[in-house]
This record gives structure tokens, C-alpha cells and sequence, in this order.
């Protein structure tokens, strides 16, 4: 199952569309943020850049959309 990290507000309403519309099947998966805006450790480590959206498929990882 497909899975997307999003952030309300980011570029991730575009892939979140494509998948809506394409009735895929998939999980939201949201992308917190401290009050400095900074995001957690674990995210970074599955995207390096700390972008949102990034979509994963089992082993594959997305970060651009």
C-alpha cells in the first residue's frame, strides 16, 4: 500500500489529488511540526531534506512530487 507523508498547507495536496483521483490505494500519513518548525528525527532519516510530500511504496521512497 502506498503511503503519503503530508504537512496541511505544502505541496502535498497535488499527489494526495492524483492519488484521490487515480482510486488508489493509500494511507495519509501526517508530518508534524514543533512550535520552531522543525520535524522530527524520524522523518529526516526517510527523507534527508525534510520536504514534504514523500510517498513510499514498500522499499521505493518518493521525494519530490
Amino acid at each position: 500500500m502506498l503511503r503519503l507523508h503530508y504537512t496541511p498547507g505544502t505541496a502535498g495536496m497535488a499527489p494526495h489529488a492524483a492519488l484521490a483521483v487515480a482510486n488508489a490505494d493509500y494511507t495519509l500519513a501526517l508530518v508534524t511540526e514543533d512550535e520552531a518548525g522543525n520535524r522530527p528525527a524520524e522523518y529526516f532519516a526517510l527523507n534527508p531534506w525534510g520536504q514534504v510530500p514523500t510517498l513510499e511504496d514498500g522499499d521505493l521512497i518518493l521525494t519530490e512530487s
